[in-house]
C-alpha cells in the first residue's frame, strides 16, 4: 500500500514536471511572437493543470502579458503570489519600462525595497537604464550608491547602465570615473565611454576620443555597429584630427571588411552616417556611391 502511494506520488510529480516544461516553451513562443492569445491559452493551461504556485512560470506569464501590452493582466498574475520574490518583481518592473510607464516602474522598485525584497543586478541595471532615459540624475546617484552599498558595481551590465545614465545627464566625468574603476570591460563599456566623449560636443574631447579609440583596438575589442556609428559623424567637416587621418575612410573600410552593412538593424542608419560624413567633407562622388 505504501508502495503503491510512492508510486503515485512519483507519477504525480513526473507528470507535473512535464506540464510545466510544456508550458515554459509555450509561454517562451508566446514572448517570442508577443502573442495574446497564445499567452491566454499558456495561462488557462495553468490554472487547469494547478501549476498557479509555480513562481518560474509566472514570471514568464508577467513578461508575456507585458510584451503584449496587457500590464494589468501581468499586475494580477504578480498580485496572486505571497510572498514575491526578486524574479517575480524583476519581470513586472522590466514589463513597465518596456512600455514606457515609468513611474509604475519605480512606484513598484520601492513597494520592493520596503517589502525586504533586495534588488539584484538585473533590477538595479533597470532601474539605472530608466533613470539616464528621464535623466533624473539625483535617482541614477541612488541607485549607484545602492550598487555600490549591495556589491553589484563590478557586474558589467550594471556598471554599463550605470555609465550610460550619466552619459545621458551629461555626466561625462562620472562615466570616464565608472569606465576607469571597472576591473573588466566589454565592448558595450568601450561604446558608452566613446558615445559619451562624441555626445559631449565638446571639440577638446577629440584628440582624448580618437587616443581612447586606439586603446579599445589595443585591448582587442572589435568593433561593432553602434561603435562605428558614434565615430563616423565626428569625421570630415572641420575636425582636423579626423581629417588629418583619414579616419572617415578607413571607418567606411572597416563597415566593408567587417559587413558591418548587412546587419538588418543597422543597415540603413549606417549608410545615413555615411552619407553625412562624405557630405561634410564635400565628397559627393562618394557620397552618391554609399547612397
Amino acid at each position: 500500500m505504501i508502495l503503491l502511494s510512492a508510486r503515485n506520488t512519483f507519477t504525480l510529480v513526473l507528470s507535473r514536471t512535464y506540464k510545466s516544461a510544456a508550458l515554459l516553451q509555450f509561454l517562451n513562443l508566446s514572448v517570442t511572437h508577443q502573442s495574446l492569445p497564445l499567452t491566454r491559452q499558456s495561462h488557462a493551461q495553468i490554472l487547469s493543470f494547478g501549476l498557479t504556485s509555480n513562481s518560474f512560470l509566472a514570471t514568464k506569464l508577467i513578461t508575456a502579458y507585458a510584451l503584449c501590452g496587457h500590464l494589468t493582466h501581468s499586475q494580477l498574475v504578480f498580485n496572486s503570489f505571497k510572498p514575491k520574490n526578486v524574479y517575480l518583481y524583476n519581470s513586472l518592473i522590466n514589463g513597465y519600462v518596456k512600455n514606457h510607464d515609468y513611474d509604475e516602474a519605480f512606484d513598484l522598485f520601492n513597494d520592493m525595497c520596503y517589502s525586504n525584497v533586495s534588488p539584484d543586478d538585473f533590477t538595479l541595471a533597470t532601474i539605472a537604464k530608466v533613470s539616464g532615459e528621464i535623466k533624473d540624475l539625483s535617482l541614477g546617484k541612488l541607485i549607484h550608491g545602492k550598487s555600490i552599498k549591495v556589491g553589484f558595481v563590478l557586474d558589467i551590465v550594471l556598471a554599463n547602465s550605470l555609465m550610460a545614465m550619466y552619459n545621458k545627464c551629461g555626466k561625462y566625468s562620472e562615466v570616464k570615473n565608472m569606465f576607469d574603476e571597472m576591473p573588466q570591460r566589454n565592448s558595450s563599456s568601450w561604446n558608452v565611454l566613446i558615445s559619451g566623449y562624441a555626445n559631449s560636443g565638446d571639440c577638446s574631447f577629440a584628440k582624448d576620443l580618437w587616443e581612447i579609440v586606439k586603446c579599445m583596438q589595443i585591448d582587442g575589442v572589435k568593433f561593432d555597429a553602434f561603435t562605428v556609428s558614434s565615430l563616423l559623424p565626428l569625421c570630415g567637416g572641420q575636425d582636423d584630427i579626423a581629417r588629418k587621418w583619414d579616419y572617415g575612410r578607413e571607418l567606411h573600410c572597416y563597415i566593408m571588411r567587417n559587413e558591418l552593412d548587412i546587419v538588418s538593424d543597422w543597415n540603413f542608419h549606417l549608410d545615413c552616417c555615411l552619407i553625412d560624413m562624405y557630405s561634410r567633407s564635400n565628397n559627393l562622388v562618394l557620397e552618391w556611391r554609399v547612397g
